[in-house]
């Protein structure tokens, strides 16, 4: 399987359906964007939800294509989905294909004044190219909180754009939002600083975590490139840990969303081949920790998994 390869069967009735909608939307923006506080955002993934929640709270009515915790890369989209962000003002996607088969609607709608890449303000020398496919750049780039810190700043200046009765509000959301990120930035870096340099590999189940890898000097080893919609084969897992095996790295860190079944495939080739391997869960890659108020949780997630992989490498051996 290829990521992208086709379109869908209902292609042409997607793009009418997004172009009628999102015109009847576009009428009601222009008549009613400051005629009310509520306003109504539409997101795609977890990563652009929280930055959202985070600077609109109460004021924003968001709507989700992507459920939580749900592999973006693999998202197959469906006409429910184009009805739901209807009537949203402004529309929020990460971009660099990283929402799977809702990327070929969107970039195939005429809808371009409506949605807004959550990478969008962010400079080429800021973003590792990829030559995957249609993948111009890696989407990941959250996992470095300097290039999240820069995504809030995107989202805020067009929340305000499309919500000016709000601008003071969403200001100010953002200034605390920022502050707290960078004190947050500075309690990450010391955990990845922990990590004795020799030990910084990093061996994951797709190439998910190259800002990271990049921002603490890590080495990384992959099975898949930066989606997880290709075709996994046992040749492949068995090169994949081979690879790991032979740059000496003792840890497989298992993503949230990798299957049970690939989880199963990776264990079997460990033990079949006697080594002396470890397989971690849980790393978040493509999705975040859900709080108790069902939202999904930046902070916690990146906490997390700075925590997961700098104590699982400062093992004594």
């Amino acid at each position: 399987m290829v990521m992208y390869q086709t379109m869908f069967d209902y292609k042409y009735v997607y793009k009418k359906i997004i172009c009628i909608t999102f015109f009847v939307f576009i009428i009601s923006c222009n008549t009613n964007s400051t005629a009310t506080k509520k306003h109504k955002i539409a997101v795609t993934n977890d990563i652009t939800k929280s930055i959202v929640i985070n600077i609109g709270g109460d004021f924003v009515d968001i709507a989700s294509t992507i459920a939580p915790g749900y592999d973006p890369h693999t998202y197959k989209t469906n006409e429910n989905d184009i009805i739901r962000i209807a009537g949203s003002s402004i529309f929020f996607y990460n971009g660099s294909f990283l929402e799977g088969q809702l990327a070929e609607l969107l970039y195939n709608g005429d809808t371009a004044g409506y949605l807004v890449s959550t990478m969008g303000s962010m400079d080429d020398k800021d973003l590792i190219k990829s030559d995957y496919k249609k993948a111009k750049y890696d989407p990941h780039f959250w996992h470095d909180t300097n290039l999240y810190m820069i995504a809030v700043n995107n989202i805020t200046n067009n929340m305000i754009a499309k919500a000016p009765i709000n601008e003071r509000l969403y200001a100010k959301n953002e200034d605390m939002y920022i502050t707290k990120l960078t004190k947050f930035t500075k309690d990450i870096d010391l955990l990845y600083a922990s990590i004795p340099i020799e030990k910084r590999k990093l061996a994951t189940i797709h190439k998910g975590f190259e800002y990271l890898a990049r921002k603490y000097d890590f080495e990384t080893v992959y099975l898949q490139d930066v989606t997880t919609a290709d075709l996994i084969t046992s040749e492949s897992i068995l090169n994949f840990v081979n690879s790991v095996k032979d740059k000496g790295i003792k840890h497989i860190f298992i993503e949230s969303t990798t299957s049970v079944e690939l989880k199963n495939k990776l264990k079997d080739i460990v033990d079949r081949l006697e080594l002396d391997i470890e397989l971690v869960e849980s790393i978040y890659s493509d999705t975040l920790i859900i709080d108790k108020y069902d939202n999904p949780d930046y902070n916690a997630t990146i906490l997390h998994n700075a925590n997961l992989i700098s104590s699982t490498l400062n093992k004594v051996e």
